[in-house]
């Protein structure tokens, strides 16, 4: 299977490029909104990030007619419908393993924030299915976890390397 992530202003750019690169029988598996640019969070755009694949088994070959042909889906029609949302969580929970899930569930119980358990599913799914069968156990998805937080968490150094520089500049709101 050949993962791809795409990134796009809006869902009909997105999808004329998964169908020109990755053909008409490319599947969605995630969308999400991201921002993009901007200078230390500032000015950035929001943009959409959309995870599609396709097999590569079937020797499929975009369709230059069908791509321009493509119906214009407005993002706001389909975001206000309530079936496809509802048909849409109920084919992620699906996809997703049993294990993925229930560590999601907890992360939700100690209140770990919607954007980081997002990452962390969409990185474990990856490496869910990157394994072989016997090797897809809940002990290697709890070790890989582990490995993913200690990445993101960072060392903070509190002492005398603080206070080496000759000025210091405090700012505090005026009264």
């Amino acid at each position: 299977m050949k993962l791809k992530k795409f990134q796009a202003e809006s869902m009909p750019e997105a999808l004329n490029q998964i169908r020109t690169e990755l053909g008409s029988d490319a599947v969605i598996l995630h969308t999400k909104e991201i921002t993009a640019g901007g200078w230390f969070g500032f000015f950035a755009k929001k943009k959409l990030e959309v995870t599609a694949a396709v097999d590569p088994v079937s020797n499929v070959t975009p369709n230059p007619k069908v791509v321009a042909a493509a119906p214009e889906i407005k993002r706001a029609e389909v975001i206000k419908s309530p079936a496809l949302v509802k048909q849409a969580s109920q084919i992620e929970r699906m996809n997703v393993p049993d294990i993925i899930l229930h560590l999601d569930r907890e992360l939700e119980k100690q209140d770990v924030h919607t954007k980081i358990r997002h990452e962390l599913k969409e990185d474990l799914f990856g490496f869910w299915y990157s394994q072989d069968k016997e090797k897809r156990t809940p002990l290697a998805v709890y070790n890989f976890t582990k490995q993913w937080f200690k990445k993101r968490l960072q060392e903070v150094k509190i002492g005398s390397s603080l206070f080496d520089k000759k000025y210091m500049i405090f700012a505090v709101p005026q009264v």
